[in-house]
């Protein structure tokens, strides 16, 4: 019952006020009865009850005071009054609002991109000790290798628990779609070694990469929302790259796009490339640098132990294909980990744009600023009113700020807005589209 009444005094006062009235009126009615049994009339009954009784609206209010909480009607009048003054004032709420939402839908873009590029760790497992390894000769400036050089590093590696690669190309074409589709070749245990979890379905493994099996094909999460609207079910369909069938195995979390992230729509298996272009000679040209190579070290293995091991087997790669592979080329491993802290150095480029984007919020907000004085000037004959009436400052202040909260919500919601609906894609975009460098 306590529980109740407490419950009653905060939230549902109008009940609790109700009662008082109920109880006062039933007070002055029995106080006006017994005036008529001393032989009053009515009216100087109701009268002489009530004089006797007091102020009825100072009891009502000292009633009130006495629960506590007095703040809460205070602040529900507020707020009541400050949006009837924003509403009756269309013209000058919506430009406020629009202005605030440009430059708070702005700085939250801003924010989610600073965010995913300097900020955000890639989804993967083992990323502290996951390399990157690249090839270094006086001849070629390019960090990659070509398939053959990693599969033969795959296959004759003592030193390294595991070796994984993957390939970008914009040459597929998707049976229904004009545009050309981003692609990631990788190799069979690219997911299964980084640890990833599919959203839907299963993603890629060591069988889809042998011979005999049938051509499989996952797909990134925003291009499953984007071309094919987000449905389930289009795991285990046949879709057509190339016009060749491959089955949908299953579709990417959202939050992964590979290690070196190329903003891909669609992954399969390296030694699907045969299949998908006719006569290609990827896998065993020398010549053809378009892999990047990651791997992890064996326990109890140093990673110096493990570039003279690749830079030995390099050199044999040397004497079979001296016109493909250099003399004096070698192959060094860089964290990744620490290569991707170093992307969150701040550009001075992109600090000159975060300041002009600040500077976007620091207009509207002196715009609005502006508009407040303007209109304050326009409601001084109203405030007049108000404190002639008995107002004290405090409490013009207090509505006041209550409106330009009011009006900051407002500017703040629709900004949001704003943000999710023109700006969906820019964090993801410089998340997917950033590169170890």
């Amino acid at each position: 019952m306590k529980i109740l009444n407490l419950w009653n005094r905060i939230l549902r006062r109008d009940i609790c006020k109700a009662d008082i009235d109920s109880e006062i009126e039933a007070h002055l009615s029995m106080a006006a009865a017994d005036k008529m049994a001393e032989g009053a009339s009515p009216d100087d009954a109701r009268s002489e009850a009530q004089r006797e009784f007091g102020n009825v609206p100072l009891v009502k209010e000292m009633t009130w005071q006495s629960w506590g909480w007095t703040w809460l009607d205070r602040l529900r009048q507020d707020i009541s009054y400050g949006v009837r003054i924003l509403w009756r004032a269309p013209s000058f709420t919506c430009g406020a609002i629009a202005i605030l939402a440009i430059g708070i839908g702005a700085n939250l873009a801003e924010f989610d991109i600073i965010d995913a590029v300097f900020f955000h760790r890639i989804a993967v497992r083992d990323m502290e000790v996951l390399l990157h390894f690249v090839p270094r000769s006086k001849a070629r400036n390019s960090e990659q290798l070509p398939y053959a050089a990693f599969n033969f590093y795959q296959r004759h590696s003592q030193l390294l628990s595991s070796l994984l690669a993957e390939s970008t190309t914009d040459d597929l074409t998707l049976e229904g779609d004009p545009n050309t589709v981003r692609t990631h070749f990788v190799s069979g245990n690219y997911f299964t070694e980084l640890g990833i979890r599919p959203a839907y379905g299963r993603l890629l493994q060591e069988g889809d990469s042998t011979a005999d099996a049938s051509a499989a094909v996952v797909l990134g999460y925003s291009y499953w929302q984007r071309r094919f609207g987000g449905d389930p079910r289009l795991v285990g369909r046949v879709i057509h790259l190339n016009g060749q069938p491959v089955q949908v195995a299953g579709i990417l979390p959202y939050d992964f796009d590979g290690i070196s992230t190329h903003n891909t729509s669609i992954w399969l298996p390296m030694t699907t490339r045969p299949f998908l272009f006719a006569g290609s000679q990827a896998l065993e040209d020398f010549n053809r640098r378009d892999i990047e190579v990651f791997g992890k070290l064996k326990p109890g293995t140093s990673l110096a132990a493990a570039e003279q091991e690749l830079d030995s087997l390099t050199q044999e790669l040397h004497r079979e294909h001296p016109n493909s592979i250099g003399l004096d080329e070698r192959i060094v491993g860089r964290p990744l980990e620490a290569m991707h802290r170093s992307l969150r150095e701040i550009d001075p480029t992109f600090a000159m744009i975060s300041l002009l984007v600040f500077s976007v919020l620091v207009s509207a907000c002196a715009t609005v600023g502006t508009l407040l004085i303007a209109r304050g000037a326009a409601r001084q004959h109203e405030l007049d009113i108000r404190v002639a009436v008995g107002a004290t400052r405090w409490r013009i202040l207090r509505q006041l700020m209550t409106e330009n909260i009011a009006l900051a919500v407002l500017g703040s919601g629709a900004g949001l807005v704003q943000r999710r609906k023109h700006f969906p894609r820019l964090a993801s975009h410089a998340r997917l589209g950033r590169r170890p460098v």
